[in-house]
């Protein structure tokens, strides 16, 4: 029964959605006066996944066995990333875990909320991309065979764009059980090759310099920075530790090199500052804020704000790139199917006309 219940907060899956209930839910009950295992006891009861509850479980019977609660979440890294529990030890080490909490609460809707526009501004071109490319293959396997019988014997008249469709159309639905094969070891290989540390440092990398999203990207990650940075300062985590902690969920490899650089810069007894003016990862207003915060010792503050305001570019950003693919695929798309639909009713008329 314990290794069911070890598997199941391993592998099982917690959306950001419910583990922003559970940590609203903790603290408001904390806030109301209840102790924390009374609290975590009556939020089990509430939690619909399994593995979350599971998980909120084995954490209530290691509070109640002695161990801090930053503890025993840390001993469930697959639910509870590095930054939560960090902001959690925070709290407690310093008295004020309700309000850490709190700003957990804070910082998982804004994560949420950027998640879920991100994912609306892309399912309009995702699902227009799919239907045209089911389009094409539609005209190229079932339209395109139809016209076989009335262009055989007809072949020194058609155009080579026709001849070269019907030829990819009978070799589509001669060998299309191979083709399948084919996309999917494909799919596999390049899932795979994601997967691995060098396939991500390269899709990271390139990512940054694709024209119309690099820039969106540029702005998201660099917000994810300075969201992280940032509350680690707030909280009172140590420079270098926040640093770290940001290292694991910053998501790509050239801010995690600026990171190291960051850490490299602190530890010589530099400034933080430093490693931002050398960098093109950042805005020169960025660069300019982060040294007068820096000299005023606001450095958290003002890092959050400049989250914020990367937040709101990166909406503007992702409404801006959605209104530009959308038309883009459009036009791409009808391209094609037009290209097929000339090279399919051109030689008819030209057949009607020679009476070929």
């Amino acid at each position: 029964m314990q290794c069911n219940v070890c598997l199941l907060i391993m592998f099982g899956k917690v959306s950001d959605r419910e583990l922003l209930f559970f940590t609203s839910q903790l603290q408001l009950l904390m806030e109301t006066g209840s102790s924390l295992t009374e609290s975590l006891g009556a939020i089990e009861t509430q939690i619909a996944n399994r593995s979350l509850s599971e998980a909120v479980r084995s954490v209530t019977v290691d509070v109640q066995g002695g161990k801090m609660l930053s503890t025993a979440l840390a001993r469930r890294p697959k639910i509870f990333t590095t930054i939560y529990v960090s902001m959690v030890r925070a709290g407690e080490t310093g008295g004020f875990l309700v309000e850490m909490l709190q700003r957990l609460v804070q910082i998982l809707k804004l994560k949420n909320g950027l998640k879920s526009k991100i994912k609306s501004a892309m399912a309009y071109p995702a699902i227009l991309t799919l239907m045209s490319v089911g389009v094409v293959i539609f005209m190229m396997t079932f339209v395109l065979p139809r016209f076989a019988a009335i262009f055989e014997g007809k072949e020194a008249i058609l155009p080579v764009t026709t001849l070269v469709l019907m030829a990819i159309a009978n070799f589509m639905v001669d060998y299309w059980p191979f083709i399948l094969v084919g996309l999917v070891l494909l799919l596999g290989g390049v899932s795979y090759g994601l997967r691995t540390p060098q396939g991500k440092i390269v899709v990271q990398r390139l990512v940054l310099r694709v024209p119309l999203i690099g820039k969106t990207c540029r702005v998201l990650y660099a917000s994810r920075l300075l969201r992280t940075l940032g509350v680690m300062l707030e909280s009172g985590i140590p420079l270098l530790d926040g640093v770290d902690v940001t290292r694991g969920t910053v998501g790509n490899c050239e801010y995690v090199t600026f990171l190291d650089a960051v850490e490299k810069s602190v530890k010589e007894g530099m400034t933080l500052s430093e490693p931002f003016a050398k960098s093109n990862l950042f805005e020169p207003a960025v660069k300019q804020m982060v040294t007068t915060a820096e000299m005023s010792g606001s450095t958290g503050i003002v890092m959050l704000k400049m989250a914020d305001y990367y937040e709101e570019e990166v909406e503007v950003r992702l409404k801006t790139l959605t209104s530009m693919l959308e038309p883009l695929i459009v036009v791409i798309m009808g391209s094609v199917v037009g290209f097929i639909s000339m090279s399919l009713f051109l030689p008819l008329f030209k057949i009607s006309r020679t009476g070929f």
